[in-house]
């Protein structure tokens, strides 16, 4: 599979994975996961909080 650089449009290989990907991913859970740790956390839970959570997760926790 060809690598393109963040930003770039995925190849037809990358997209066909990214389709996949989607539809394996349980959105449900993924929300449950945060609520959870913000509760651990001692965070209020609201939908702005949960979505910065989120963000930060995606900023953040790829990096390896």
């Amino acid at each position: 599979m060809s690598v393109t650089a963040k930003g770039d449009k995925p190849t037809v290989e990358q997209q066909a994975v990214i389709d996949e990907l989607a539809k394996w991913i349980d959105t449900d859970v993924i929300a449950s996961s945060i609520v959870e740790e913000m509760v651990d956390q001692g965070m209020e839970v609201t939908l702005a909080n949960a979505q910065k959570v989120w963000l930060n997760i995606l900023e953040n926790g790829l990096t390896s």
